[in-house]
């Protein structure tokens, strides 16, 4: 009887604000377009993560790894739709991913030229 009393006082306890992680340090600048302080970072975790590899620094990359975690980040980093060519090198090095798992990367596959350069001799 004291273990589901204890059960029920762990269910119903709340954590405090002060034991909550707070969202990652970013700088206002990868966010120009949209108001900073309305970001949800959990909602809107596919568009900050390919901000934060396009733009960012190496201290938003580890905030951002410290605040979702690695699972999450590959995760969503497979579904983004654009990396420019660096940084797609670096997410399928880091991640250990096949290209092939990177939606932008199979994207970029169906884009190609009509003609290939030096073909119209």
């Amino acid at each position: 009887m004291g273990e589901r009393l204890r059960d029920k006082q762990l269910k119903n306890y709340i954590i405090p604000n002060v034991f909550r992680m707070k969202p990652p340090a970013l700088r206002k600048e990868l966010f120009r377009d949209i108001n900073f302080e309305q970001i949800d970072f959990n909602k809107n975790i596919l568009s900050i993560i390919e901000r934060v590899f396009n733009f960012g620094n190496i201290e938003e990359f580890k905030a951002i790894v410290t605040y979702y975690g690695v699972g999450k980040i590959k995760d969503s980093a497979k579904k983004a739709e654009y990396f420019d060519p660096k940084t797609l090198e670096f997410v399928i090095s880091y991640f250990n991913l096949n290209p092939e798992e990177i939606q932008c990367f199979v994207k970029k596959q169906f884009r190609q030229p009509h003609w290939q350069e030096g073909s119209l001799k």
